[in-house]
């Protein structure tokens, strides 16, 4: 499957089916909050990389390059989806190619990812395309901001 040229930058004109595959990823979601956080993002930091085929769109990855003070150049897949019809077909390994692409072209030098321990799955094609786990942490969160 060489789908490299069906993949290219989201635009605002993806927020439905975005949405209906960030759905799929286990984050329920509508076009209208998808939107959103697309006109929210900066542009110069991350990219939101789409592939798609003859019916639609197909999956997406989320790269962003991480500034920090403890670690140099560094990018991270902030999520990545393959719609439920085109998974096991190797279009992961295209987004996922693509987000490395991006990330050396942004000058950095290593890529992360965090996936969530139950995801033994992605786990391991995560580790079939040379991931290692360098470290389990904890997610933590906390509502701020807002009127209880």
């Amino acid at each position: 499957m060489d789908m490299n040229s069906h993949v290219r930058e989201a635009v605002l004109e993806d927020a439905p089916e975005l949405a209906e595959l960030t759905t799929q990823l286990g984050y329920p979601c509508d076009a209208q909050q998808i939107r959103q956080r697309l006109q929210s993002m900066p542009i110069h930091d991350s990219a939101i990389l789409v592939a798609r085929d003859v019916e639609g769109l197909t999956g997406w990855i989320h790269v962003a390059m991480q500034h920090s003070l403890a670690a140099d150049h560094v990018a991270e897949i902030l999520g990545l989806v393959v719609h439920e019809r085109c998974r096991s077909l190797g279009l992961g390994a295209i987004l996922l190619e693509h987000a490395e692409r991006w990330a050396s072209e942004h000058g950095c030098r290593q890529l992360w990812v965090r996936s969530n321990v139950l995801r033994a799955r992605a786990h391991r094609f995560y580790e079939r395309h040379g991931f290692r786990r360098i470290k389990t942490s904890y997610t933590l969160g906390k509502a701020i901001g807002q009127d209880i």
